[in-house]
């Protein structure tokens, strides 16, 4: 109560804050510039999609059919191919990949579905006054979040999940599809509720985005993958693929170098916890 005045408690008996390592950054700003970095090394990037791939008799992918965006199609030979195709993985030929293993475990299809997330911008014109524009991520009990967005601008991101029943895979994507009715029938009101001078906020802009949604534990699938010798999974994020990349990118790195892990041990998200029965989850409560 102290450390947040602003922000009404009487119904919290319970509450976790972080004094140190904690914070944000710009996604697009941290994804640009990792992959600059990646080109200054040597990498070449296509702008296209996997159409296919041939498996063989002994378990090894040949190539992959990479469609590009004027309609060109190309064999991609590797050694090693990384499955990290986020949200498309679907689109990716995974599905197509587990028909032609006959599946994995109980699954038939990956495991791996495009769910959207939308966010909202508001202003609250007395946040600066308040001091509450110097609060950190804000994560209420409903699962409403919202955080700070810019120094002393009294602009703020916020967001929640859907609930499971209107949680849908989507087929076509439009970044404007934004679902307005979530925001207020159920983010507003609660916001206004956990912080008073939320009730006069003013909707700024709003878009949507996708998550990598693993319909398993909403946890990442990272390893090889069984069956197939030289393809390496890293999919199934759900929502912490920025906040893990350094870490996954890592341990792709160390598979493919060395053969297994070596600084981060990374097992527990291994692709073989579909074969189990039942298939083995790795639990994480409140998930925004």
């Amino acid at each position: 109560k102290m450390q947040y005045p602003w922000m009404k408690t009487e119904d919290l008996q319970l509450a976790s804050f972080g004094r140190s390592g904690e914070g944000w950054f710009d996604p697009w700003t941290l994804l640009s510039n990792m992959k600059r970095r990646a080109v200054e090394g040597g990498v070449t990037i296509i702008n296209g999609c996997v159409n296919g791939v041939a498996l063989a008799e002994h378990g090894a992918l040949l190539h992959a059919n990479i469609g590009d965006k004027n309609g060109q199609e190309e064999k991609i030979s590797a050694h090693t191919y990384v499955m990290a195709t986020g949200a498309w993985a679907r689109e990716s030929c995974m599905d197509s990949l587990l028909s032609q293993l006959g599946g994995l475990g109980t699954f038939k299809s990956w495991p791996v579905r495009p769910r959207k997330r939308c966010v909202f911008n508001f202003h609250c014109p007395s946040a600066v006054d308040l001091g509450i524009e110097g609060a950190g991520l804000i994560v209420d009990p409903s699962g409403v979040y919202f955080r700070p967005e810019g120094r002393k601008s009294g602009k703020f991101i916020c967001g929640v999940s859907p609930s499971a029943v209107n949680d849908e895979d989507v087929c076509n994507f439009d970044s404007q599809d934004v679902d307005h009715n979530l925001y207020e029938d159920i983010i507003w009101p609660t916001l206004a509720a956990r912080v008073p001078a939320f009730e006069e906020i003013k909707l700024k802009a709003s878009w949507a985005g996708l998550y990598e949604y693993s319909t398993l534990d909403q946890n990442a699938f990272i390893g090889r993958m069984p069956s197939v010798a030289n393809l390496l999974i890293c999919n199934g994020f759900s929502g912490h693929g920025l906040q893990q990349s350094p870490a996954a990118g890592r341990a792709m790195a160390e598979l493919i170098c060395d053969g297994g892990y070596t600084t981060l041990d990374l097992s527990i998200f291994g692709v073989e916890r579909l074969l189990t029965n039942p298939p083995t989850r790795v639990l994480e409560r409140n998930i925004v």
